[in-house]
């Protein structure tokens, strides 16, 4: 049990499992956070989150890089042990240079009229 959480990139033709690039990550709890308020900015439930696709933007991919960029440090994660909150310290250090790919690889693929979405279960 616990946060698995997905990205991918995509043709905007193309199905959902026809994607050019996909990222996975595990546990790491100050990732969901970012994405659950980009979610909740858009009108929606946080809880209702879990197993939904959401399209990113070029907007929120530049916030991204600077999230990580800063180390997430606007978006500590309060609870949920099954999401790893206790050693999200550790995960933003250990994940820094797979975060860092995905957000740029989206910043340019959003740029060459691709599509990027994200998705956790939880």
């Amino acid at each position: 049990m616990g946060l698995d959480q997905y990205a991918w990139i995509k043709k905007a033709e193309a199905a959902k499992d026809e994607h050019e690039l996909s990222f996975t990550w595990r546990k790491h709890s100050r990732l969901q956070e970012f994405m659950q308020l980009i979610w909740a900015e858009r009108g929606n439930l946080r809880d209702d989150f879990n197993c939904e696709d959401m399209k990113l933007t070029k907007e929120d991919i530049d916030l991204l890089l600077l999230a990580i960029k800063t180390g997430y440090r606007d978006y500590f994660c309060h609870g949920g042990s099954f999401w790893g909150h206790q050693f999200q310290e550790e995960v933003v250090k250990d994940s820094y240079k797979d975060d860092l790919e995905f957000a740029e690889a989206a910043a340019s693929a959003v740029n060459e009229g691709m599509e990027v979405y994200y998705s956790c279960w939880y």
